[in-house]
């Protein structure tokens, strides 16, 4: 399988080794999310498991970011760049006492200094790193992208009236800093992919993510409510 992966993904910036100070009981799953994610989630367990954590952030409520790389501690190590992203992920894995992953509980870890900012309603996840962010390693990071649409509806407000379009959206992005931030976002923005019928008499609720894998591959899931 190790051969699938090109060769552009080595430049990744994920330590190899030294992750952890002391083993943990299992390595964080945000890790295995970043690499299966960037492999194109290639068939296996701990993939798997990874992918459905992913989904499972975004499916309300409450919808979290979907990869929460402030978890994954980051660092660089000698012969790191060698590596393909699932090897990264193997060594991660014989670095963890137990070699699958730890789904996170609702506090952030104090391995990793992380906070929350309200900035005119859009939380920001501010990061530190010892590595370059903004790098073309973590394009993949910057190309996710969350479209919650809370309430969309399209009908007939007044009796015989016009049909009137009204939409509280929120598009859920990351910076060059792989932080996490949300603007409002209207009809015309939202994707075909999201499944969202435009016409008089119709409503919608629903979240989708997407994402570009290094191999160029476009994928999108879509949880309706």
């Amino acid at each position: 399988m190790m051969n699938a992966f090109r060769n552009s993904t080595a430049g990744l910036a994920i330590a190899a080794s030294g992750l952890f100070a002391a083993p943990a009981a299992a390595y964080p799953i945000d890790c295995a999310i970043f690499l299966c994610l960037v492999g194109g989630w290639p068939f296996s367990a701990e993939c798997s498991e990874a992918r459905d954590e992913f989904i499972r952030r975004i499916t309300p409520y409450p919808v979290e970011p979907p990869l929460q790389l402030w978890r994954c501690p980051m660092g660089g190590s000698a012969g790191a760049r060698d590596l393909t992203p699932m090897q990264r992920l193997d060594q991660i894995k014989r670095n963890s006492a137990v070699p699958y992953p730890e789904v996170p509980s609702k506090a952030l870890p104090a391995i990793v200094q992380a906070s929350f900012l309200d900035r005119s309603r859009s939380p920001v996840v501010e990061t530190s790193y010892t590595v370059d962010l903004s790098s073309s390693d973590f394009d993949v990071v910057r190309s996710i992208r969350v479209w919650h649409v809370q309430r969309y509806d399209y009908s007939v407000t007044e009796r015989e009236g016009p049909c009137v379009e009204m939409i509280h959206a929120e598009l859920g992005t990351y910076n060059d800093r792989a932080e996490y931030q949300l603007t409002r976002t209207g009809a015309d923005a939202i994707p075909s992919w999201m499944g969202m019928n435009r016409t008089c008499g119709s409503s919608f609720q629903g979240v989708g993510v997407e994402w570009t894998d290094t191999f160029g591959a476009h994928g999108y899931e879509v949880v309706k409510y």
